[in-house]
Formats: C-alpha cells, structure tokens, sequence
C-alpha cells in the first residue's frame, strides 16, 4: 500500500527550536487542485501524522502534546477564499487503524513497516466532540458510523524521529452542492506547526427522473363526500343456541347496526319490538323453537341495554372479550338504563318477510343460517331515529392521474432541487403546470406515494384526450433543469360520479324499502331525484346515471332452484324499479320546466316476458305528455347493439372501481376481499346473460342537445357489496364499545356471502352517475 493517495494528511516537523512547515501555505496553494466528486460519493480523509527531520542532526527530537485539527468550511456555488466561510457539513468515521511505525523512511510501504503499536497507550490519544456530548473522550471510544462536526485529536505521545502514527479514515459528505475547503492544521504547544488545504466541488448528482403512469383513463370527481351505509337489522345466531354468529362478517355487521342503534337511543324509551321467529329448519320441537327465540331476544335486549348505558356515561371506551355481555341464561341483572324495547311474538304476515321456508339447493346449511334471526322492528319516529342511513367518507375522493418514479431518486440530488413541477401537454401543444411540494416529491422519490395531479387548475385543463407528462427538477448549482422522461396517458371522459348503496328488505323483496316502512327509503330518494333532476343543468351533452341490482348467491330459493339465471332476473327486477322511480322524476321536473323531450326504450339480454313485466312504465300517460317514445329503427339494429354494448362495458368497468385493493396498503386491505381483476373476469363470464334495460332521454335546452341515459342492469352475484372506508370518530366509538380492540377495527366493509350478514348486504341496488 503506498502512502501518497488523495487526502492522505502528510505532516513533516523540523528538528529546529522553533517548528517549520516543510512547505509554506502559499506553496501548497500553488500545488493544489480542485476535487469534483458527486454528491452520492463521499470524500475520504486518511489521516497520518509523521515526525520527520528536515535538517539533518545527531538529536532525536520528540513530538509531544499536540492537537490535528480537520475542518470543513462551505465556499458557496465559487471557489473563492475572499468570502466568507461557514462550517458545513459532517465526518463520519470509517475505520480506525491507529498504527505506530518506528523509524519509518517514506519509502517502503506500511504491510513492510515495522507497526510498533505494542507499546504505545492508545488512551492518551483523545478527540473532541462536538455533539451530543462536548468533550474530550479517548478516540478508542469511538465507533464506526459517528459523526462528527469536525475532526479535533490531542495527543500527549512522544513520537521520535522518522516515526509514523497512522489513526484511521473519515468521510466527508455535505448535504448541498457546491466547494468546500478542508483545513488541517497541526498544533504544537499552541503554534501552528504545519497546516493545509484541499478544494473539493460537489456537485449535483447526474440522475434523471423516469416516470411511469400508475393510473389514468376515467377521471372521477365525486361531489358527494360520503356514501350511505345500510344496515343490517337483523341478528343470526348459532344452531340450538342463543349466542350469534361468531365470524368477521356477521361480527362487524351486527355490532354496526346495534352499536349505532344503542347509541342513538342512549336509554330514551322508544315504541321498537324484537321479534320473535318460529325457525323452520331447527330440529327442535314448537316449544323448544319458541323458548329458543326467546331466550335470543332477551339477548339483543340486554345488548342494547348495556351498550345504551356504555353510551350514556362520558367515561372512556370500555372493551370487552366478545360482542355481547355473555349473559345468555335468562338471569340478567337489572339495568338503570331502559330502552322501550319489549319483546313480541311475530305474526303470520312478520313471518313471511323473515322467514324462508321453501329451502334451498344450493346450500341448506347457509339457508338455514337466515332463519335464525331475531328482527327488530319500530314505529316511523323510532325508525328516523335508528335506521337513518350511516354517513360514511369513502376511501376514493376521485381516480385522479397518479405517477410514480420509476427510478428511486438520491438524497443528494433531492438535496439540489429547489423548485419542482410538472408540465402536462395536451395534443394541441398546449401547456399547464403543476408545482410539486417538496415534501410530495420526497415521497415521489422514495416510491413511497405517487404524484397526483390533482391541481384544481390541472383538473380544469384534463379534458377528454390524449396528453404527455414531464417532471422538471430546478437545482441550486446550475441554470439548466433536469427533465425526466416524457409518459403519455388518455382520458376518455371526464366524469362525476356519484355513487349511493340501498340495501334491500330481507329476504328478497324488490321495494326498496329496508324492512318495515317505505318512508327511510323515500328520504333516501328525494335526495338522488334531486340529483338526477339537478344533471339536467349540467353544462354536458352526455349524462349517464348507472342502476345495477345486485343479488346473494342464495336468491334461488324461491325459484325451484333456478340459481344464476333467477338472482340475476332478481337483481335486474329490482335495478328496473329504481329505474322507473328516476324516470317518473324527471318526467315531473321537465313538466315543470318545460323542457319537451324524446324517449327511447332499447333492451339487451332481456327475455320477451321479462322485457314485457319491467317495461310497462313506457306506457304511463305522465311520461308521454312529454316523452315521444322513439322508432327504435332510427338506430339501425347493428347501430343500436354496439351502442347497448358500449354502455355495457362501462357499467363492467364502474362495477370494479370498489375493488382496487391492489392499490390500497398493505394493512388496508382485508383477507378474501377479491381484486379488480377478479371482479371483472366474474362479470366477463356473465356478460352474455346480465339484463339491460336502457332509456334514453332526448332535451333540448337553450338550444342545445342534452342526452340522459338511464342504465338498469341485473349482476346477479357476481358483484359482492364491498368497500374501502375511512371510518369516522362515530364508527370507531361504536366498534370500541361493541368489543373491538384497536388492531380489530375494520378499514373496510366486505359482504361475504358464506355469512347470513354478508349475504343481506349483497341483497342492493347501486346508482352512479356520470358527467
């Protein structure tokens, strides 16, 4: 190993009285040159002191008690010493090597030397440390990988004539661009001794950013910043037993609802009823069937007691093992709190709603879990105050335009940027920018969270078309931006979705309403009327409002076990009749607004009596005071196909927009939940035989042509009732005192349909709308 490389210290003392640099300063300032290094390398210092004689002599001289000190000074963007310098920058400590050579000549290499380390007490060579402790400490103390502020070693050895003390390796490494001067110095009875300078530059680090689009097409910007949670009314019980349900999805089901209900009601008397059901598949006789339902009403009911009065006191959350107080045994204690809620024998018509009585052949066993229930029933002011739909944020605020960096970016180039933005191209040539956070393009850079265009003055200028993206990176040492990649991406509409979730009554009733009553739904719906009433006003020329039904997998019950085909006749059924609700609306509202318009009726995979049965609304006098229905062959047959199978395909592709859990975190996602691309190889599958009915509605307002398009559709099953939520402060109150420890609480809602209340849930229609 040769002793002479870059930034190796090299000190030579004289024998004189007084102690004489081998070089002045002005010489070694001639001899120097400046370093470039980047900003991902790091400087090394090797740092050796030797104890040479200049003048030639019979006396040993000693080298005793001195101090080396190694500082690095910022010069700024120039290397000129006229300004002044501020202290920048750390060491870091590599290796130390801490070797004594006796009688060294500089020529022969250190593996040859002689290392006279044995001898020498390494303790009495100390350095000073700037941070955290502020202090002389022995260097052996030291570790590799501690950083230092500057580099400070007080020695108290003697080193004779031609010796050689080698100490180790540091690393330099600043945080900004630019030179640096890094002085030693050598320090003898305080008299500079001998001192040194290097110039290094570091600069920007030559990395271009690559992007890569990670998702684009259909922008959505939903107006609405919540969607409406159902709930599950009904609570299912284990076979013979009075304790319920014990898997995930009943679990969170149940305790939404009653958690929701208990804190609502907080021990104010209420006219509601739990009813009490006959279980036809129970292998128990009459009597035993009745004290069975019996005993699982008292249950509910010192639920919600108990749960009322947890709600009732201000105190802390208060967790409990299970979803219940576990007193199942009729002997429960007596609480302060009451509820009004009494307990009733169901009678033949209750029955009929909530009880299946005709079996099933696809699985009895799941069959047999919905009749284990115990419904609760109340007035119309009981239900305003329990059954008011749950408003919920949804996860998705819009499908806005992400990128990601394909290349992780380096601290030191990150160090250099001082502006960021990115510069989106349309296909005319026209330019917008966005400028990117520091801290987003932190994120950007680590592959942590994608950029988002989501500017409002980006979101304006994303129309429909074909566009390029570029980051552009703006650096405190040059004048020239570093561009990345250019990545292009389509929008193929730009849209505002508004998407709302209705469960159905159990068990398979097409209504509308939840369970008892029309008036929750028909609240429910003045607001999506006004909404679809209000799109007329929509500075669009197309407006698509998507109806799709949705159905369990056990909906074949009823139909001698026709399966498929029935859940998915089932769930269009109920899609038509929201259909025919929306469509009466906005008969009434262009009535009034005196907008005349045309109608036309087109179907897709729809049976002639079927298509006959949800068709008849065509025929009302109300809608054909202004809706002239339309000769279907204006369209052509192959005309009017492509176009049913146009509007198809985006109902498929609005269908998985719930289920991108690939996208989600990793801790958000929730075990069995399908993908998106799962979802769609469903619909895939079934795309021949899902139903379509579609209306479309021809205006014409301030002289220009406006088009609704009303699109009912049946997926049967194929759908499951899944989403992705931010829970809110409520939800997680409720969770905490329905038993749920914090690791517990659900990010997401998933109607499974192995469990009774997975199934409910799937039992929906679902309305988007689209710009």
């Amino acid at each position: 190993m040769k002793l002479h490389q870059p930034w190796f210290l090299f000190l030579a003392l004289s024998t004189a009285t007084a102690f004489q640099p081998c070089f002045s300063f002005s010489e070694q300032a001639k001899a120097q040159a400046i370093k470039r290094l980047s900003l991902t390398e790091a400087l090394p210092c090797s740092l050796n002191v030797w104890n040479k004689e200049i003048r030639q002599g019979e006396e040993d001289i000693k080298l005793t008690d001195f101090h080396l000190i190694v500082r690095a000074s910022y010069l700024g963007q120039t290397p000129k010493r006229d300004r002044h310098s501020v202290q920048a920058g750390r060491f870091l400590l590599k290796r130390l090597d801490l070797k004594y050579f006796k009688e060294w000549d500089g020529k022969q290499s250190l593996t040859e030397a002689q290392n006279a380390s044995e001898g020498i007490d390494w303790d009495r060579l100390k350095i000073w440390t700037d941070t955290p402790l502020k202090q002389e400490l022995p260097i052996l103390q030291l570790a590799p990988g501690d950083s230092l502020a500057q580099v400070t070693l007080h020695s108290t050895l003697a080193m004779g004539r031609n010796d050689l003390m080698r100490i180790g390796v540091f690393e330099f490494q600043p945080q900004q661009a630019g030179f640096y001067e890094l002085h030693y110095r050598l320090q003898h009875k305080r008299r500079t001794t001998f001192e040194a300078r290097q110039v290094v530059e570091f600069y920007c680090p030559p990395e271009r950013p690559q992007l890569a689009v990670l998702k684009a097409g259909v922008l959505h910007q939903v107006r609405v910043p919540y969607i409406h949670m159902p709930l599950v009314a009904s609570t299912f019980f284990e076979p013979g037993s009075d304790i319920w349900n014990g898997n995930r999805t009943d679990r969170i089901y149940r305790s939404v609802f009653w958690g929701l209900a208990a804190k609502r009601i907080a021990c104010h008397p209420i006219d509601a009823k739990l009813l009490l059901l006959d279980d036809p598949t129970s292998d128990l006789g009459a009597p035993a069937r009745l004290e069975l339902a019996n005993r699982r009403a008292h249950a509910l009911l010192r639920l919600v007691q108990e749960k009322s009065e947890q709600f009732q006191s201000r105190g802390p959350c208060e967790t409990h093992a299970n979803g219940h107080s576990g007193e199942t045994n009729g002997h429960a204690r007596a609480y302060a709190c009451t509820t009004g809620i009494t307990i009733q024998p169901a009678g033949l018509a209750q029955s009929q709603v909530f009880i299946k009585s005709s079996g099933s052949e696809i699985s009895p066993q799941w069959f047999a879990e919905e009749n284990r229930v115990v419904p609760l029933i109340a007035s119309l002011p009981a239900q305003r105050l329990i059954f008011q739909p749950l408003l919920l944020k949804p996860m998705e605020d819009s499908d806005f335009i992400e990128l990601r960096c394909e290349n992780v970016l380096s601290a030191g180039l990150l160090n250099c940027v001082r502006a960021a933005f990115i510069e989106v191209t349309n296909s005319f040539g026209e330019k917008q920018r966005h400028e990117v956070r520091p801290e987003d393009l932190l994120a950007a850079a680590r592959n942590e969270r994608p950029l988002r265009l989501d500017a409002a003055a980006l979101q304006e200028f994303l129309r429909q078309g074909e566009f390029t993206a570029q980051l552009w990176l703006h650096t405190s040492f040059s004048e020239a931006a570093i561009a990345s990649n250019a990545v292009g991406f389509k929008i193929e509409r730009r849209s505002i979705v508004r998407d709302e979730v209705f469960a159905l009554s159990p068990y398979d009733r097409v209504d509308l309403i939840y369970d008892l009553d029309h008036e929750r739904i028909a609240k429910l719906s003045r607001e999506i009327l006004q909404t679809v009433r209000d799109s007329l006003s929509v500075q669009q020329s197309e407006i698509f409002v998507l109806i799709s039904g949705h159905s369990d997998s056990l909906g074949e019950h009823r139909a001698q076990g026709l399966g498929r085909d029935y859940n998915i006749s089932l769930s269009f059924s109920r899609a038509a009749y929201l259909k025919r609700v929306l469509l009466d609306s906005i008969n009434v509202h262009a009535v009034r607004m005196e907008m005349p318009g045309r109608l036309t009726t087109t179907y897709l995979n729809i049976p002639q009596p079927l298509r006959e049965s949800v068709s008849k609304h065509v025929n009302n006098p109300a809608i054909l005071e202004v809706f002239q229905r339309a000769n279907c062959r204006e369209l052509g047959q192959g005309c009017q196909e492509q176009l049913l199978q146009s509007y198809l395909d985006l109902l498929l592709q609005e269908k998985v927009r719930h289920f991108k859990a690939g996208e989600l975190p990793q801790d958000m996602k929730q075990e069995g939940v399908p993908s998106a691309g799962e979802v769609f190889a469903n619909l895939q599958a079934i795309k021949a035989l899902i139903p379509m009915e579609v209306s479309s509605l021809e205006f014409t307002i301030a002289g220009q042509r406006r088009f609704v398009h009303l699109i009912g559709s049946g997926m049967g099953a194929a759908v499951p009732f899944y989403r992705a939520l931010e829970l809110s402060g409520e939800l997680q109150e409720v969770f905490c005192r329905m038993g749920f420890s914090r690791e517990e609480m659900p990010k997401s809602f998933f109607g499974k349909d192995a469990f009774p209340a997975g199934r409910l849930m799937n039992r929906r229609v679902e309305l988007n709308m689209i710009w």
